[in-house]
């Protein structure tokens, strides 16, 4: 464990001050400047933080994989609650950071570089996913956890893109994205954080969100069928479903007669942003018949 892991269930969390000020000293001493194009805006609320451990649910038999795990302000707390952490990093000049700060005084905590969307996140047998998540990895990494095995994520977003999880069918915010969270996740907003909680402060708002898998029971065909071509579909979302579907089928070289495939009318005759997700898989398993 990590050798300031507290006793009790109260994990003390230093104030932002001393968060931001960490932050600034640890970026001078490595001579780092924070990448824009790696959405690097580092944790410093102690709320933030605290609401991580508390919403995961963390217990000393839990084991963690951390993406963007950054210069380790989360890390290190959440090495004081779990068994082991796996804290992935794709910026090298941090990686250096996590393991002569944070892995140092933390034997449990096992640094690990690289992308988190192109690596196996199922290989480090995780009960959790935590991230605070780079902006601009936000629907890849989404994307690749909803066909893994995980169980349960808690991740930050940017406040509308979280809220685009929840949109309802017809609603501006509605999209694929929607479709891939409604088939896979039970989605949970359970807070909201100013710009002033990270360092560098982002232009927005930021959510955490917490992704609990859902048991579907459909074959791994149908789903991956159904991401596909909701991708197609909302690339022309104001479009009647006919005009996107006949470019998907022509795409997988099958027949564009609309007619063979015995899609309901009522399918037919939406716009795409009027399609449930029920309705855009029922789509799916008539191409796939």
């Amino acid at each position: 464990m990590c050798k300031y892991r507290c006793e009790d269930s109260d994990i003390r969390i230093p104030p932002k001050a001393f968060l931001l000020k960490r932050t600034r000293e640890i970026l001078k001493k490595y001579n780092v400047r924070p990448r824009k194009r790696l959405s690097q805006n580092f944790v410093v609320d102690p709320k933030l933080i605290r609401d991580f451990i508390k919403y995961s649910e963390l217990e000393p038999s839990k084991t963690v994989v951390e993406v963007g795990a950054g210069i380790g302000n989360l890390t290190i707390h959440i090495a004081k609650v779990a068994r082991k952490v796996y804290a992935i990093e794709v910026d090298g000049r941090l990686v250096e950071i996590l393991e002569k700060e944070v892995a140092s005084v933390c034997p449990n905590v096992e640094v690990v570089i690289g992308d988190a969307t192109k690596l196996n996140l199922d290989s480090f047998k995780a009960d959790i996913l935590i991230s605070n998540t780079p902006y601009h990895i936000s629907s890849k990494l989404l994307f690749k956890i909803a066909l893994g095995s995980l169980e349960k994520s808690l991740m930050t977003f940017q406040r509308e893109y979280a809220h685009r999880l929840l949109a309802r069918p017809g609603s501006r915010d509605y999209g694929r994205l929607t479709v891939a969270a409604s088939m896979f996740y039970e989605v949970s907003i359970l807070g909201e954080y100013p710009p002033t909680s990270f360092f560098p402060r982002p232009e927005v708002y930021t959510s955490l969100v917490r992704l609990a898998k859902k048991r579907v029971h459909m074959p791994q065909n149908l789903l991956e069928e159904t991401l596909k071509l909701a991708r197609v579909l909302f690339s022309q979302r104001n479009r009647l479903v006919k005009t996107p579907l006949i470019k998907y089928l022509r795409a997988k070289k099958l027949s564009t007669s609309i007619e063979d495939y015995n899609i309901s009318s009522d399918i037919l005759s939406k716009r795409v942003y009027q399609l449930s997700p029920d309705e855009i898989v029922e789509i799916a398993r008539r191409i796939l018949q």
